[in-house]
Formats: C-alpha cells, structure tokens, sequence
C-alpha cells in the first residue's frame, strides 16, 4: 500500500511537471513579433522580410508555404499573420506578424536546435569519442536528435562502436568494455617515389609513414640495393596509431647518398613492411608561375611539367597602371593551384578578385596541361612539347580595348621547349574563344603567341622573362563586337620576373614586372608580388 502511494506521488508529481513544460511551451509561441526595422514603402504596396539564424529554413503565413529565409513577400492585404519558420533538426517558431500597406518589416527569428545528451561509461581515460564520424568534445555530448554511429577510440584498444538513437531534450548513458589491441603494423606509404637529396624543405625529403595498433618500439631502416643499411631512425615507444619517418636522401653521416634504388623497412611487433624510393639527381622542381593554361613562365604557358604528386599554392598581388589619365586601374589578389596527378597530366585553377576596379568584378579559371618529354640523360637536355586545354570566366570584361589574352574564354594550345636543370626556352601557341569574358558564343577570339625564357643558377633562384603577340579576330567593347576584321599585331604582353626559394623550405617569393600593350591605343603596367608554396 505504501509502495502504491509513492507510486501516485511519483506520478503527479511528473504530470505535474509535464503540464507545467507544456504550459511554457504553449505560451511562447503565437505570441506577437516586433520587426527588427521598419521602412517606408509606396503608399500602394507591402512588403515582409523574414531572416534567420539557418539559411533554408520554411516560411509559412497562415500555413501557406511562401518559399525558405531568407525571403521576402510583397503585396500582402493588411492584417495580422501567423507566421511560422521551421527546419529539420531545428525548433518551430510561431508568431504573429504584421503587415501594412506603405511599409517594408523584416522580422529575425533564432531557431535552435533540437538536441539531447550522451555520456559514456566505462572507456579508458583519454579515450576519443566520433558521433559520425565527427569527433567531439567534453561530456556529456550535445547531439541532435535522431540516428548517430558512434565510435569510441583509445590506442592500444579495439575501437568500440555503437548506433543509438537521441531523443530531444533527454539524456541517455551508454556503458562499454573495450579489450586491448593486438599490435599490428600496416598501411606503410611514401610521400614520394623519387627524391633528388640537392633541394632542401619539403622538395627535398621523403615522408614515409605508417599505422601501429598498440604500444610497442620498432625502426625504419634504409637500405642501398646491395642491402647495406645507411639510414635508420629508431622508435622507442609508439603513443599514437600514426608513425612516421623523414629522410633527405643522407647517409647516417648527413651526406648525399648515389642515384639508385633504395629500401626503406619498417621493424616492429614481429612485423616487417617495406617500400622502395628512386633516388634521381636529373628530377628538377621548376620553380613556375600558374598562368591561366597552367604552369609556365610569366603569362606563358609552358612545355615543362612538374614531377608527379607535386602541387603548387601560390597567392600574389599586381597593382595594374593603365596609360590614361586616371592612371590607377585595379589590384587584382590572385589565388593558383596546380597539381601534377601524374609525369604527363596537370590540373590547375585560379580564383581573382579584381579589388579596385569598378565594382570589384571577380574571375576564376581552370586548366589541363598534358605533356612529355624526351632527351639525353648525360647532357640533361630534354625536348618538351604538350598541349593546353583551359577555360576562363569574368563577370566584366577588363583591360579595354580588349582582344588580348587575359585569361578568358575556352582555349586551346600546343607548347615547345627545351629544358634543362638551369635553362628553359620554349614557344606557346593557343587559340581562345570568348575572350573577353567567356563567353563562347561571342565572336572575339584570340591568337597568343610566344616565347618564354627562364635561367635558373642555382636550384633556389630562377630568372625569368616572356614576350606574346596577340591577334584578335573580332573586337569586343562594352558588351558588343564592334567589327570582325583581324587585327593581326593587337597587342603584345611581355615581363621580366624572379622566384627564389627560401632557405631549408618549400616557400618560395614572386615577383614580376609586366607589361600589356596595345599597339597605338591603352599600355597597362603591373608589378607582381608573391608567395608560392610547394609540396
């Protein structure tokens, strides 16, 4: 019997709690909305605007469905609106607006998530807890509601891994036994297969890494192909799943070693895993600028390509000077990629936002160099030639009066060159349409070609100079082709430059002096300064 009265105590006590959440609930919504600004508007017309914390979330006036935030509806009948604004995961808001003819009201709403809690027991100290493979923070976890995969992970122990379900506003505790690992050693990699020990940084070492399952002590060993050890790091203690070695190329008496074929063997836990690297003196890191048609000198592309899952970052800055009255023309910040997926292919892309010209009109591009190259092994010299295929776009046409190549339009070219570790000469030659600001379906179209020269004396400085003619076949001006004639000496684009790499890194500083001259009318005149990066 008593047992029965704590039960109906208990009881109330929850219904009386419940009632008084539903209660709370209840009266915050519905409840009238003051708008965040009000403006006049034609006497005639209305306007509501409704803006959100989370962009997407559902609008709906007297439930009907006007659209997602932000948004605006105009033309409503004066009165008093029930709005709600809803989105999955997150709470509905509902309130009631109002609308009045010759006013515009933007009302904001904070929608917040619906969540409940995890706390785990059980798992070592130190443990790392994923919910989606998310990792999270202290607990107990805040989750939204619904489905999440959850893995508990500590070195030197099996993952632990679980599906649960979170219920809003609820706390839920999950309890679990994690077994120690057995060590295992896999998955050893290296970050290059070739290495040429005579660059420094990150262009001249190789990375070889590793996965260990528990503690334990091993070593990396390499080896020359007479099976001669000549490098070795040791591990004393493994704290963490991810291990790994860097060599230069040295011998254990910091000295370069010879060309050839060489082993590096990871030892530990009973377990043996190696893998091979090349040692290659000929492989040469240009250090390039990325055009618009890839990586190449100055505003040229060219024939030369870097050694495979090498990447370029590069960020630079031009001031740009036109031969007008008003000199100043724009400040262009100009960020390039490039990635060599393989000895033959390229990727590159470039993102510009021209700051300083009229309002601050942006471009992007991207680009696909193949190549190859044959030579004489002894001399070093190699004969490069490939081709370019690019694409650029701008939402406003610069550098009047155009039928220059600037970047724009869908192009398509061949590159020639001789190389060798200190001298590059080489020609280009494309043809692009759309050039003024991609659009291919506009008559303006380009011919650029030129000649490219670079002079490296060392393998951390490199000079550089290029010179383009320009043909145009089709004028562009403001937005229209002006006449169809070619104009076969349109303009010429030239500049002289340098990039020198920084001491013992893969960081390397740009800079150029360029010039864009058309024949009898506008010259612009830019200086470049940049920073690459190279890994």
């Amino acid at each position: 019997m008593i047992k029965m009265k704590y039960k109906y105590l208990f009881l109330s006590i929850f219904l009386f709690f419940a009632a008084a959440a539903l209660y709370a609930e209840s009266s915050s919504v519905r409840k009238p909305l003051s708008a965040e600004n009000t403006q006049a508007i034609e006497n005639t017309q209305s306007s509501v605007t409704i803006r959100t914390n989370i962009r997407g979330a559902a609008v709906r006036l007297n439930g009907v469905y006007q659209g997602t935030t932000p948004l605006t509806v105009k033309n409503l009948v004066s009165g008093v609106y029930e709005l709600s604004v809803s989105k999955t995961g997150y709470g509905e808001q509902i309130y009631f607006i109002r609308a009045t003819t010759g006013r515009s009201f933007t009302y904001y709403i904070n929608l917040e998530k619906i969540t409940g809690y995890l706390d785990i027991e059980g798992a070592p100290a130190g443990s790392i807890v994923y919910a989606d493979n998310n990792m999270l923070s202290a607990a107990p976890y805040e989750l939204e509601e619904g489905w999440h995969n959850i893995k508990i992970r500590k070195f030197g122990y099996s993952d632990y891994t679980t599906r649960i379900f979170i219920q809003r506003h609820s706390f839920q505790r999950i309890s679990v036994a994690m077994t120690e690992a057995p060590f295992e050693l896999t998955n050893l990699t290296a970050s290059k297969d070739r290495l040429n020990p005579d660059y420094s940084g990150g262009l001249g070492s190789c990375v070889f890494s590793f996965y260990v399952t528990a503690p334990g002590s091993g070593t990396v060993n390499i080896t020359d192909m007479n099976g001669n050890i000549i490098f070795t790091q040791l591990f004393n203690n493994f704290t963490t799943w991810q291990q790994s070695a860097v060599w230069t190329g040295r011998n254990i008496y910091g000295l370069p070693v010879p060309s050839g074929i060489y082993t590096a063997t990871v030892s530990a836990g009973g377990f043996t895993r190696s893998i091979s690297i090349y040692i290659d003196y000929s492989m040469t890191y240009h250090l390039a600028d990325i055009t618009p048609s890839g990586t190449g000198i100055g505003n040229l592309p060219a024939a030369f390509m870097l050694p495979k899952n090498t990447s370029i970052i590069s960020l630079s800055f031009s001031p740009v000077f036109a031969s007008t009255e008003d000199p100043f023309y724009e400040v262009p910040a100009d960020l390039s990629l490039s990635i060599a997926l393989s000895n033959f292919i390229e990727l590159s892309g470039n993102l510009k936002l021209h700051a300083g010209a009229e309002n601050t009109p942006y471009s992007a591009g991207a680009a696909v160099k193949i190549a190859s190259s044959s030579g004489d092994a002894f001399s070093g010299l190699k004969i490069c030639y490939g081709l370019t295929l690019k694409y650029g776009y701008s939402d406003k046409a610069l550098y009047e009066p155009y039928g220059a190549n600037t970047g724009n339009g869908l192009g398509a070219g061949l590159v020639f060159g001789l190389d060798s570790r200190h001298m590059y000469a080489g020609i280009s030659s494309q043809y692009t349409f759309g050039n003024a600001t991609g659009n291919i379906n506009s008559y303006d179209q380009v011919w650029n070609n030129g000649l490219a020269l670079s002079f490296s004396p060392s393998d951390t400085f490199t000079i550089k100079t290029w010179c383009a003619l320009n043909s145009a076949f089709g004028i562009y001006n403001k937005n229209k082709i002006t006449d169809k004639d070619a104009h076969w000496m349109r303009a010429v684009d030239t500049g002289l430059g340098f990039t020198a790499l920084l001491k013992n890194t893969s960081v390397a500083l740009n800079a150029r002096a360029a010039a864009l001259i058309y024949i009898d009318d506008t010259s612009y005149f830019s200086g470049t300064i940049g920073i690459s990066y190279f890994f």
